[in-house]
């Protein structure tokens, strides 16, 4: 048998490349950033979107997905997807839901700070405008909304972190009516308690580190 040179088995000892004859109870985490396939063409039909699997961290992991897997069962979501921060996933909501300068976005006045700072500060220096409204007032937030038009209108089921709870089905009816999209902060109230898009909500966002 070939003696292996030490810099080899300083990285390929411990690795095992046969198929697994177990399955362990918990979902195991996979730290590793690149995957090895054989033969190595495979790797470039993924690349080129000719099959699914896994190739650099930064597009996705079996970690991710089983997050993902997890988090719209739970949802009853066609899908998920996991990013690397709660803001990060606020962001990707707003600009999936179509957040644009035409239009604007009509934000609650309490939602979480960071969220509060993005919407009224952040993006309206990328020309997008926000509108801060109570939407616990459905009337004022009726006719805020008929006279901005906006595209996107983004609240939490429980405010964090004065507790407000918004009238989920209503703000849908309100926003829909306008033709906007609704971004729904669900994380203090979990699927256990509140499923948004059961009642009409277009995206739903968690923040993990809270939940």
């Amino acid at each position: 048998m070939k003696v292996k040179g030490f810099t080899t088995r300083q990285v390929r000892a411990g690795v095992k490349r046969t198929p697994l004859d177990f399955i362990p109870t918990v979902t195991p985490i996979y730290p590793t950033t690149t995957f090895y396939y054989h033969p190595a063409d495979e790797l470039y039909r993924i690349f080129r979107g000719e099959r699914e699997g896994y190739s650099y961290g930064r597009y996705g992991t079996p970690t991710h997905t089983s997050l993902e897997s997890a988090v719209a069962e739970l949802e009853g979501t066609e899908t998920a997807l996991a990013c690397a921060s709660g803001m990060a996933a606020i962001n990707l909501g707003l600009m999936a839901a179509g957040a644009c300068a035409e239009r604007g976005i009509v934000a609650a006045r309490d939602v979480y700070g960071a969220t509060y700072t993005l919407v009224t500060n952040l993006l309206p220096r990328l020309g997008v405008p926000t509108t801060t409204a109570d939407f616990s007032d459905l009337e004022g937030l009726r006719r805020i909304v008929d006279k901005m038009r906006p595209s996107v209108l983004i609240f939490e089921t429980i405010s964090n972190p004065l507790m407000k709870v918004a009238d989920l089905p209503a703000v849908v009816e309100i926003a829909h009516q306008a033709e906007a999209r609704v971004v729904v902060d669900s994380t203090f109230a979990t699927p256990y308690l509140m499923r948004p898009t059961e009642h009409g909500a277009d995206f739903v966002v968690h923040s993990t580190t809270n939940s």
